[in-house]
């Protein structure tokens, strides 16, 4: 997908606005697919420990790659989950291991 014309910032305010509106009964739900799969004009590389008390034995990197996903389970981290929720379309996530 190519990069909209809107920073993660605009992104992020255009997006709660369709949730507002949609949680109103408007149907914003196109508006929010496509916000969820827009490139930003700004990137960002994300750093982030991801398994708290981890060890090469539990990790989870290799399984995420090869499908391409990521789940965070660590909720009670409202830093890291906030950093891990603003997660946009073509940016990089750096998992850092212990």
């Amino acid at each position: 997908m190519e990069n909209s014309d809107y920073s993660r910032a605009e992104l992020h305010q255009l997006l709660t606005n369709a949730e507002t509106k949609f949680k109103a009964g408007d149907d914003a739900k196109i508006i929010i697919d496509a916000i969820n799969l827009s490139r930003p004009s700004d990137k960002e590389i994300l750093f982030m420990g991801f398994c708290p008390d981890g060890n090469i034995e539990n990790r989870l990197d290799i399984e995420w790659c090869e499908k391409g996903i990521c789940t965070f389970d660590w909720e009670e981290r409202e830093t890291q989950m906030e950093r891990f929720q603003n997660v946009r379309v073509g940016g990089k996530i750096v998992l850092k291991k212990i």
